[in-house]
């Protein structure tokens, strides 16, 4: 499975099940050492997603792939660099042998973090940041120690001769108690089975013509609406349609977008009463295409 996966369908009885998540994901990587070797487990916090930078003048965007020590040591490597990428993630499950340590960042924190390495590499003063389609979670990754501090992916080394006051028992630890949860993929309305792709975040009945979200420890009921068309072979692509309170200027309606953004429009009393919304694509798609397509649509509305 990938790390994206959320939907799953068993290969014997082909019944459907949905991955939930209730923070963030701990994953593991695969130790080659030697039998006997006792494991100890680093934690290391993990970032993927998109990240937008408002500077003076312009929108800078990127998509990153980073990771960062959820415990500051001095013996152990900075980050997973690609392995998180190139190796296969499993999930850390409580019966899972070996030491996992107990993570002293926080995410609140971890999330600072990278945000001051992409600000560090940018020109000039930072308007706001935000990030879009982020995932964050927590990668454990196996050493073992000697008189050094090996890598139990390669078996070598990744520290200098370890000073004598070293102990890699005095290390705080913290037994995983994450279990990973799934619920059935059928449909809460008619109990007919979920649609959608492996990295589905919205899952489709197509016997009631319903639409459904993860929502805690359950699957929950999502409004939707599309397009007609007169055109066959119509692709529908997905958008989500965010009403959301704007302060510092007025913007409430589809008549003051008209205004604000000076659209060759003669403004029509009725548009008025049409809600404001912001269109942002629901679907995987680069970074520089997810701003214009979110504009054009926010625009078009």
């Amino acid at each position: 499975m990938k790390e994206t996966d959320r939907l799953f369908t068993c290969e014997y009885c082909r019944v459907k099940s949905y991955l939930l998540e209730k923070d963030f994901f701990r994953y593991m990587l695969p130790s080659s050492a030697p039998e006997g070797k006792k494991l100890l487990y680093f934690p290391y916090w993990r970032f993927k997603g998109m990240i937008f930078s408002s500077t003076s003048g312009k929108v800078l965007h990127k998509f990153i792939d980073i990771s960062h020590q959820a415990v500051i040591s001095e013996y152990f490597p900075v980050s997973v660099g690609l392995r998180s990428q190139a190796l296969k993630l499993r999930f850390v499950l409580p019966e899972t042998k070996g030491r996992f340590l107990k993570t002293e960042l926080t995410s609140k924190k971890a999330v600072q973090v990278f945000e001051n390495q992409f600000i560090r590499s940018l020109h000039g003063p930072v308007i706001h940041q935000s990030y879009i389609g982020e995932m964050l979670s927590l990668i454990y990754s196996p050493f073992y120690v000697e008189e050094k501090v090996y890598d139990a992916v390669l078996n070598k080394p990744v520290s200098l001769l370890l000073p004598n006051n070293f102990s890699a028992a005095a290390l705080d630890d913290d037994r995983p108690q994450w279990q990973v949860q799934f619920v059935p993929a059928i449909c809460l309305n008619c109990g007919w089975d979920l649609q959608g792709d492996r990295d589905s975040l919205v899952l489709n009945c197509k016997n009631c013509n319903s639409a459904w979200r993860p929502s805690g420890k359950r699957l929950k009921k999502l409004k939707f609406a599309y397009m007609l068309s007169n055109i066959d072979n119509v692709t529908n692509m997905p958008f989500w349609r965010i009403k959301a309170e704007i302060s510092g200027i007025e913007l409430n309606s589809f008549a003051d977008l008209i205004k604000i953004a000076n659209l060759p429009k003669v403004v029509q009393k009725e548009w008025e009463n049409i809600d404001f919304c912001f269109w942002v694509p629901a679907f995987k798609i680069r970074p520089k295409s997810f701003l214009r397509l979110g504009r054009n649509m926010t625009l078009s509305q």
